[in-house]
């Protein structure tokens, strides 16, 4: 759902159901997507590299988000 938070802890029920329906989804998501890899001929190491692939670009992501908010809180203290 958009605006919705991923991840962290949640105290309505609606939220629990939210983040097990998340992680099923993301289990049936990385199955759905590792067979349709095998299914296209790569090979298990092809897949360990699109994987590592895909964390690189995950933690690449984070940082930059980091950097962003950094840098946010130096232009607010800069004008308080």
């Amino acid at each position: 759902m958009p605006g919705r938070p991923r991840g962290g802890l949640r105290r309505d029920k609606e939220a629990v159901v939210i983040m097990t329906t998340d992680r099923k989804g993301t289990k049936i998501l990385a199955r759905t997507f590792f067979n349709q890899l095998r299914a296209g001929g790569y090979t298990h190491n092809q897949i360990i590299d699109i994987a590592t692939e895909l964390i690189e670009l995950v933690t690449t992501d984070l940082r930059e988000g980091e950097k962003a908010m950094e840098a946010q809180k130096q232009e607010l203290r800069q004008t308080a």
